[in-house]
């Protein structure tokens, strides 16, 4: 198992923020009935002294900006000194055949914006509107280690990516109590990875949902400004061609999923 920090600025990793005071800390986990989003409540609940919550897609819709501030504002959240916001949540889309709903003309598929990009700000700026000075939070959010080949195929997903890094970057200082955590995966395990790709060649080098979990947790504790970290299996052999040879990319998926 292989985790890279790739990036680490506006401050160095601290001591564990949890159970700081007499004050209690909260985790609030979206995506909680997807595969990974249920690795980091089980996680979460079994190793931490702390509340969290779990949100589905069932409880609340992400995209309404007005249930999102409902749902806040009906939480009470000032006993906490600590927050941290798991985001595991986000559409992925193979472009075949290039973007397919693009109604502003900016090169993303609209769906794929929608479900990477506004439900995180929707929540987050809800969250952040709710929070004290004397609050801290932090916000963990999930890419892929492909994202910098800027691969044809998913470029709506990896340009939906970049754009939530900026707002991150940006907005993380922990002078101002807001810090975040990138988790870049390599393919990982889930419902709905095996059904985009239901035969896959080996999955020997997919990550465990609890892998991801495990080797994210310690930078989520500790993240002071913003990190962004890399989470892989060292393949033997491995080059950039994997993912820089478009005939090889497209060939490879098309056969996992099951189209040829």
């Amino acid at each position: 198992m292989k985790t890279v920090i790739t990036k680490l600025v506006k401050g160095n990793m601290l001591e564990d923020k949890l159970e700081t005071e007499s004050n209690k800390d909260l985790f609030i986990v979206s995506g909680a009935n997807g595969n990974l989003g249920k690795s980091y409540v089980s996680y979460i609940k079994n190793n931490l002294s702390c509340d969290v919550i779990s949100l589905s897609r069932l409880e609340l819709d992400l995209l309404d900006y007005d249930s999102c501030k409902k749902y806040i504002s009906d939480v009470d959240l000032s006993e906490y000194k600590n927050i941290v916001y798991v985001h595991p949540v986000g559409k992925f889309s193979f472009e075949r055949f290039g973007v397919q709903v693009d109604e502003n003309c900016d090169g993303i598929d609209d769906n794929v914006f929608s479900s990477n990009v506004i439900t995180f700000t929707n929540f987050v700026s809800c969250l952040k509107d709710k929070l004290s000075d004397k609050q801290s939070l932090t916000c963990v959010a999930f890419g892929s280690v492909s994202d910098k080949y800027n691969i044809r195929y998913w470029l709506s997903y990896t340009k939906s990516k970049n754009v939530l890094r900026e707002k991150l970057y940006k907005s993380s200082n922990d002078a101002s109590g807001f810090s975040s955590v990138f988790v870049n995966v390599s393919t990982v395990d889930t419902g709905n990875e095996n059904k985009l790709r239901p035969n896959p060649l080996d999955k020997k080098n997919w990550l465990t949902t609890d892998e991801v979990v495990t080797c994210s947790m310690p930078y989520i504790l500790t993240c002071c400004g913003y990190v962004e970290i890399d989470v892989y299996k060292k393949v033997s052999g491995f080059s950039d061609d994997f993912y820089t040879n478009d005939v090889g990319v497209l060939s490879r998926w098309e056969l996992q999923m099951g189209n040829k």
